[in-house]
């Protein structure tokens, strides 16, 4: 135990003895502050770099920032410098430095800053550690805050024209649109957060990372397709993080533009209330942010390359071939919808083949050896995202024709039609044919639509 002791008490007086040796040699702080407001080359960057017109009217004061905020009295903190990790990793710390505070008035811009003055000592020189510390810089930090700007104005005007190019995109792996409002149905309106803004002054330049609230409503999807709404969010809030700059060059400073938006931060919507409308409704994302901007919601059309769609356009398809089959009231112009406009020939083809099927008393049967089950008709429909036009619909049918023997009336019926002797003789009236036809597509305004006529393989024997 007693060993124990005194190898701790051994320690804790080397660690000691080098934070002491660390700190010997430096002046005080209250000497390098004083020293640092004679310094004519802080007036001018603050005159320069901060636009203070009056750069004595500054208050400095021997405070700083540590952690987690904390304010303290202005006082020595040592560190290892990258130059003395290259020259000896064993080294004890090299570098040491104090930060102050300076409050400007406003700028000629209006911005009001609070700057933390760094002043640093090193004890290398030659690449020797030394035993005493000589100054080495000073610099101005980020600012610690900057309220106010007459930039406001310009900084939304330049947001809003940036956004404004985003033109939307159907397939969501294409798009480039910012995680932030890529799902906004609507955004009501686009303010600067309460968060603070960053600003960085450079000699060739000043930067703004500056972060807006996104206002307005949004969708939540189940699928990557997004053919399917899993949810419609109102009063949502997004933050929306964006730098600006501008250059300096020979005393003079450029006009700020929007040099980027950050994609990744903060991402996604970060309050909403859920509401119990599933409406597919256009996005950010979808269609453009100028489709969405200060706009009411706008339903969209089902994304044609998704499972959903395409399911649902051929059940709906089959269905209504079954009802034009049969004559149904309306079935007709909902054919006409699936057809590309100004397709008439399109759609003649296939009045004239059901004219023709009713002439020849041929009727349309399941065609179950390579179908499920259905009354007759069986649409599929296949397309690509990237290849509409190498995508087809398939049409499955079978025709069929009884041969007039197996049914009383069949043969009076056959021949009051005018159906030929030797059909009746060779095939006694018969007829049956399966056929899966394809037809050619085309995409327009977000639908697909047939764009080639129905062509069955053969003349029907009459």
């Amino acid at each position: 135990m007693k060993t124990y002791q005194k190898i701790t008490l051994t320690l804790t007086f080397i660690v000691l003895q080098g934070l002491l040796f660390a700190q010997t040699g430096l002046p005080s702080a209250t000497k390098v502050f004083n020293d640092i407001k004679a310094n004519s080359y802080v007036y001018e960057s603050l005159k320069t770099d901060y636009k203070i017109a009056s750069p004595k009217a500054c208050t400095f004061e021997m405070k700083m920032k540590i952690g987690g905020g904390d304010i303290i009295t202005s006082e020595w903190f040592t560190y290892k410098s990258q130059e003395g990790e290259r020259l000896n990793y064993f080294w004890p710390d090299d570098r040491a430095y104090t930060i102050f505070t300076v409050t400007t008035p406003p700028s000629t811009e209006g911005v009001t800053y609070v700057l933390p003055l760094v002043v640093e000592y090193s004890r290398i020189k030659n690449g020797v550690l030394q035993n005493d510390w000589s100054y080495y810089w000073w610099r101005f930090d980020n600012p610690y805050s900057s309220t106010g700007g007459k930039e406001d104005p310009l900084f939304y005007e330049l947001l809003i024209a940036k956004l404004s190019e985003i033109e939307g995109e159907l397939v969501s792996y294409r798009r480039e649109t910012p995680p932030a409002i890529v799902n906004f149905t609507t955004i009501q309106k686009i303010e600067k957060s309460s968060e603070q803004d960053k600003r960085e002054t450079y000699s060739n330049g000043d930067n703004v990372t500056r972060t807006y609230a996104i206002y307005g409503e949004a969708s939540k999807f189940s699928d990557s397709d997004e053919s399917e709404v899993e949810l419609n969010m109102n009063d949502c809030i997004s933050y929306l993080q964006v730098q600006f700059s501008r250059p300096k060059e020979n005393g003079k400073t450029g006009d700020w533009e929007l040099y980027s938006i950050y994609n990744g931060f903060p991402s996604g919507i970060k309050q909403s209330t859920p509401t119990n409308d599933k409406t597919l409704y256009k996005t950010v994302g979808s269609h453009g942010f100028k489709a969405i901007f200060q706009k009411e919601k706008q339903p969209k059309a089902m994304p044609y390359f998704s499972e959903n769609y395409q399911k649902k356009y051929a059940a709906e398809l089959t269905s209504i071939m079954m009802d034009f089959y049969n004559k149904k009231e309306g079935a007709a112009e909902k054919l006409k919808s699936y057809i590309v406009p100004g397709g008439d020939d399109i759609f003649k083809s296939f009045q004239d083949f059901f004219q023709e099927l009713d002439a020849k008393l041929v009727s349309v049967v399941p065609n179950t050896i390579n179908s499920p089950e259905h009354e007759g008709f069986l649409a599929r429909l296949y397309v690509d995202v990237n290849e509409v036009e190498k995508g087809y619909l398939q049409l499955s049918t079978k025709l069929e024709r009884k041969e007039h023997s197996s049914e009383k009336g069949l043969l009076k019926a056959y021949k009051d039609a005018g159906m030929s002797k030797e059909v009746l003789n060779r095939f006694g009236g018969s007829y049956g044919k399966s056929e899966n036809l394809q037809f050619k597509l085309v995409l327009i305004d977000d639908q697909i639509k047939i764009a080639s006529k129905l062509e069955w393989s053969e003349t029907i024997p009459f």
